[in-house]
Order: C-alpha cells, then structure tokens, then sequence
C-alpha cells in the first residue's frame, strides 16, 4: 500500500470530524513511517522483469520442428510460452518430433462441440498430450491386428474342416505363417 492511501485510510477511520484534519494527517504520517521503519511500511520496489524470447533460445533442430508443429497445431496464441514447453521436452530424434506434430495435426482437425474450447499450445505439450494420441494410434493399430487375426484363424479352422484330405496344407501353412507374423 502507498503512503498516500495509508494515510487516508487511517484519517478516514479514526477522525469523526474534519477540524482535526491536519492533526490526524500529521499521526498517520508517523505512525506510517514507524511501521516502515520496523519493516511494515512500503513494499519493496519489484524489480522489472526481464523478457525473454524463448523461440530465440531453442536450438535449430528443435526451431525447425517447433514451427512444423506451430503449424500443425493450427492455434495461434501463446508462442513464446509454447516455445518454453517445447524446449523443456529437450532434444528429441526426428522420429519423436515427428510424432509429436502429426499428434498436433490431429489435434487440430478433432471435431469439437460449441461449447468446447482448444487447450493452447503450452499446456497441450506441458500436459503431454501428444502421448495420448499416440497410444490411442496404437491400440487402434493392436485392434486391427486383432481383428485381421481372428479373421485369418477363422480362415485356416474353415480350410482345416474343408480339407480333412489334406490336399491344401500348403494354404494352411502360409495363413499360419501369416498369424505367426500378426
């Protein structure tokens, strides 16, 4: 608080009449610089703070792959912090960068309700949900395996039923060679 609104709360509080104006500026005065004294007075200055142009900062590598991903990410508001949360992931491989920015583009095209609104760049990589997409890429590609090989062990019980003489075991061995792959 300034001195000048100490001193008028404290004659706003404690004087009933104004004839005593002066007298109470006078009294609150001291009484303000007796607590600044005793370290309850003004507060110390803050010093200005320095900006910092973290895009500036980050290597050329990590620079290159930051603006695919600004890019990709298709929300144009907070770069600079962005650039922050992309420089504390640390130096990645290409392969990493580039799951990262195909996350972002799927980010981006994700259909949303009116009333949702967009996590911004920073907190979307400070959050890490880039490793969502990329599990959820995952499990959709361990379902289609899954998929594709309940579909070909059908395939070799229905060969198996069909060729009790054994004249394809050919075709059976290359479906189970196929399952052995999945």
């Amino acid at each position: 608080m300034s001195k000048t609104r100490f001193v008028q709360s404290v004659i706003i509080r404690s004087l009933p009449r104004l004839e005593r104006v002066e007298a109470g500026v006078r009294y609150a005065e001291q009484v303000y610089d007796e607590l600044t004294r005793l370290g309850y007075g003004a507060p110390k200055q803050a010093k200005a703070r320095e900006a910092r142009n973290h895009y500036a900062e980050l290597t050329q590598h990590q620079r290159d792959y930051f603006d695919q991903f600004w890019t990709a990410f298709a929300y144009k508001a907070g770069r600079n912090r962005a650039a922050l949360a992309w420089a504390k992931l640390g130096e990645l491989s290409a392969a990493d960068y580039r799951q990262i920015i195909e996350a972002a583009r799927a980010e981006a095209l994700r259909p949303r309700k009116p009333t949702d609104s967009r996590k911004m760049a920073e907190g979307w990589l400070t959050e890490r949900r880039f490793e969502d997409a990329a599990a959820s890429h995952g499990q959709k590609k361990a379902d289609r395996n899954r998929a594709l090989k309940l579909e070909l062990n059908s395939q070799l019980n229905a060969l198996k039923q069909f060729n009790a003489d054994g004249a394809n075991d050919a075709e059976i061995e290359q479906l189970k060679q196929r399952i052995a792959d999945l």
